[in-house]
């Protein structure tokens, strides 16, 4: 990136002294400890800040419709929202034959917030390739910490018929969730369907959305297959996908899809 060197140059050297100032300050704080403190901080602004949005109505309404089959569901939600447990908090005490909300939401069996909620967020990186100096930073290790997966189970391999991706960008950042997931349930050799879900959100550019969704789809199975034992079934793991129908990219915009 270009620095300014009138005043972006200068700015950085302020918060370089600033970071430095405030650790000599504590001289029993080194700085892995400092950038960890600090982490918890913008994570504790961040979950205020997350706490204080509403959901509009037109955007419940959405998420609720695409929950209305009858299969059993088990989420793994990664972002910091608690909106689906409040309504099945809310509900779980009502006959799901008498309210349309009960009813598309009964068959949801468990939730987790894999990175915490709103309340107590949590930022790390990926523990691929990182480095040992950091794993504190990792985002296993601060889920280990702060024990955020609590009594949620993944539905064993015979049971699960599709796994539905909606509302993650499929980034590096996450990218052990995402192997974790395809090892468990061997999706090489598995009936398994994949689906992943978005919903054009530029309207002055109605194709964004898929766009994206695609090259982002792409690369997760690319980066996915050169992690297979077996080269060749890695190459050709999306194309064996494809020709079994397997794997899917779905607007929901427009279609009557919902989560199987």
């Amino acid at each position: 990136f270009l620095l300014n060197r009138s005043s972006d140059l200068n700015e950085m050297y302020k918060y370089l002294l600033i970071a430095k100032v405030i650790i000599k300050d504590r001289k029993n704080l080194n700085f892995l400890d400092f950038i960890m403190e600090q982490l918890n901080l913008f994570e504790k602004d961040f979950g205020n800040y997350i706490g204080s949005l509403e959901l509009k109505g037109e955007s419940k309404n959405r998420l609720i419709n695409i929950f209305r089959t009858t299969c059993r569901k088990k989420i793994i939600n990664f972002n910091y929202s608690i909106f689906l447990q409040d309504l099945i908090d809310r509900y779980k005490d009502i006959a799901f034959s008498e309210i349309e909300i009960a009813r598309r939401i009964k068959p949801i069996e468990s939730i987790v917030n894999i990175h915490g909620d709103f309340k107590n967020p949590i930022f790390g990186i990926d523990s691929l390739n990182s480095e040992e100096q950091f794993q504190n930073f990792t985002k296993t290790s601060r889920i280990l910490n702060n024990d955020t997966i609590e009594n949620f189970e993944l539905p064993k391999p015979e049971k699960l018929g599709t796994i539905n991706f909606f509302g993650h960008s499929l980034s590096k950042a996450d990218y052990s969730y995402f192997q974790s997931l395809f090892d468990y349930y061997d999706i090489y050799s598995s009936n398994i369907k994949l689906n992943f879900m978005y919903s054009e959100y530029d309207k002055n550019d109605l194709t964004r959305a898929k766009r994206e969704t695609h090259n982002n789809v792409v690369k997760l199975m690319k980066n996915y297959g050169e992690k297979l034992e077996n080269k060749d079934k890695g190459k050709n793991l999306l194309h064996k996908l494809l020709i079994e129908n397997r794997i899917k990219l779905i607007n929901i915009d427009n279609s009557n899809y919902s989560f199987n």
